[in-house]
């Protein structure tokens, strides 16, 4: 395969930056999936967009294709030996030259003097999660269309994955040819909306209801949190939308424990009776003069 086939593949020029690789991809994954276009043909290839993918995503895979080409890809391959080689004039052209297979460190340990194998392609999948479940981890089985075979695998998706998340399974992906080995489970992960949670950045925002009450006298409330159950203390004169921070108490993400953000919400009745009627009218006497339309909810 030349150097600029990858590239072809997806579209893109040899200057194309991470997200006009990831963009084309996207693309052409949904162009190409074999449960919209089934068929040998089509199955090929979206088997080799993911493969041109798997190698122009990864920052160190693209730099030795750009350099060696497919070859430099190739379990064992020794950028060294070829500069060498090169400054020999080519491959066993001289004396003292190289042969091709001398550019492979492991190849007569790994393969017995033969050819090293080749590594079978990275596999596209996609999961789809509830909020709580990407909140707090969970295991699936993901159904695999390897060519024109289905393989069931289990795998484990960490607490805190957010959507568009993308994992990386290891040995997952279709077999090695010529005792090669397996390529990866690329799995990009899909997180349903929940109503009362969401993600701001890097925080989890989580909103937490309180009576009029709670609100204007401050309480003490339990609040379950993905660190666990805490006790937190709500501060008097609490107004509707003012936000509360704890840190340290929200799933884990790349090692370490996001912060989480309780959203205070002031729950008024839903119904209107005498009393609600009555209790409001003792609320508007309070106010006095105040012009409530100036009061900035969160302002607490």
């Amino acid at each position: 395969m030349s150097v600029s086939n990858y590239y072809r593949v997806l579209g893109v020029s040899r200057t194309a930056s991470e997200s006009e690789i990831k963009s084309a991809y996207k693309r052409l994954a949904k162009e190409l999936h074999p449960d919209r276009n089934p068929g040998a043909d089509a199955e090929e290839k979206f088997a080799a967009v993911g493969e041109a993918f798997s190698v122009l995503s990864d920052s160190k895979k693209r730099k030795l294709y750009d350099e060696f080409g497919e070859a430099g890809l190739r379990p064992g391959f020794d950028p060294g030996r070829y500069r060498q080689a090169q400054s020999f004039g080519g491959f066993g052209g001289q004396p003292g030259g190289f042969h091709f297979d001398d550019l492979f460190r492991a190849r007569g340990a790994a393969s017995g003097g033969r050819t090293a194998g080749r590594p079978g392609r990275d596999v596209e999948a996609n999961v789809e999660l509830s909020f709580i479940e990407a909140l707090r981890g969970v295991e699936r089985k993901v159904r695999l269309r390897i060519g024109d075979q289905t393989r069931v695998v289990k795998v484990r998706v960490p607490e805190g994955a957010k959507k568009g998340d993308r994992l990386r399974i290891r040995g997952k992906g279709s077999p090695g040819r010529r005792g090669g080995p397996p390529g990866d489970l690329l799995l990009s992960v899909e997180v349903r909306s929940h109503s009362d949670m969401r993600y701001a950045g890097d925080h989890l925002e989580m909103d937490l209801p309180l009576t009029p009450l709670e609100a204007a006298e401050g309480t003490v409330v339990d609040v379950e949190l993905p660190a666990g159950s805490r006790k937190v203390t709500i501060p008097a004169g609490s107004l509707k939308g003012g936000k509360l921070r704890l840190r340290g108490q929200g799933p884990k993400r790349s090692g370490r424990r996001c912060d989480v953000l309780l959203v205070l919400q002031v729950v008024l009745p839903t119904t209107i009776n005498d009393a609600v009627l009555e209790a409001a009218r003792t609320l508007t006497e309070a106010l006095g003069d105040t012009n409530v339309r100036a009061v900035k909810p969160g302002s607490a």
